[in-house]
Parts: C-alpha cells; sequence; structure tokens
C-alpha cells in the first residue's frame, strides 16, 4: 500500500490507482486541494478488465 498527499500533487496532474487484483484501474486527476478545508476535489476515470 502507498500513501499519497494531495500537497504532493500539482493540480490537473493524472496519477493512476490499480485494484489488488489487477484487474480494475482508476485514473485520477486533482481538481482543486484548497488550503482552508480538508476536503478535495478529484475527477475519475474508472476502467474494468472483462475478460
Amino acid at each position: 500500500m502507498t500513501t499519497l498527499k494531495f500537497d504532493d500533487l500539482e493540480e490537473w496532474r493524472p496519477f493512476c490507482v490499480r485494484s489488488a487484483n489487477g484487474k480494475d484501474i482508476a485514473i485520477v486527476r486533482l481538481i482543486d486541494a484548497p488550503t482552508t478545508s480538508e476536503s478535495v476535489t478529484v475527477s475519475v476515470r474508472h476502467y474494468r478488465k472483462t475478460a
């Protein structure tokens, strides 16, 4: 398991998250991470291997 701090990401820079079984992948983009709040806004695209 890897920990990723939102402070380490640039806005709109995508990163990939893969499931433990390797069949699901999510492409995540950080849209907004205000310093005055604990919440962030992300965009997620999910892909699943069907075969």
